[in-house]
């Protein structure tokens, strides 16, 4: 199987870093309001661990995406392999910081652990949603093809 198929293109670095950003903020965001509403008091703990969890989340996300070097041309075939190898970096990448995070500070672990997954799951999402509308424009499809039977 060929991968070195289609146009040379980049990928937007500034769209898929603010999309990371934004995600695992907005998830954070959330859960601070969960917090605010249903953790036991004191309240602070749980809502410091939950930023904790997006801080690490951010972090590893942006490392992964530069792991991938949007910046750098590639064959249209090729960058789903990049972004899967970007995405094995920003996994390893939260692994250890919140492995770091948490035997240092000693968060909330349900806090810490649901803003972690929900942050980087997220963090996913909207990379994707980037990156499938910046494809999307570079070869022309407005809507994804129908399979023709």
């Amino acid at each position: 199987m060929r991968v070195d198929v289609g146009p040379m293109i980049t990928l937007p670095f500034g769209r898929l870093m603010l999309a990371a950003f934004g995600a695992s903020v907005m998830v954070g965001a959330i859960g601070w309001v969960a917090v605010l509403i249903f953790a036991p008091l004191p309240k602070v703990p749980w809502a410091s661990a939950s930023w904790a969890g997006v801080g690490a989340v951010v972090l590893a996300d942006w490392a992964g995406i530069l792991a991938m070097r949007p910046w750098a041309p590639r064959r249209l075939g090729k960058w789903p392999f990049v972004w899967l190898i970007g995405r094995g970096v920003s996994f390893a990448g939260v692994l250890i910081l919140a492995v770091l995070i948490y035997s240092a500070t000693q968060p909330r672990p349900l806090a810490f652990g649901l803003a972690i997954a929900a942050g980087h799951f997220a963090a996913l999402l909207a990379e994707v949603a980037v990156y499938a509308a910046h494809v999307r424009s570079v070869t022309g499809e407005d809507a994804p093809s129908q399979l023709s039977e």
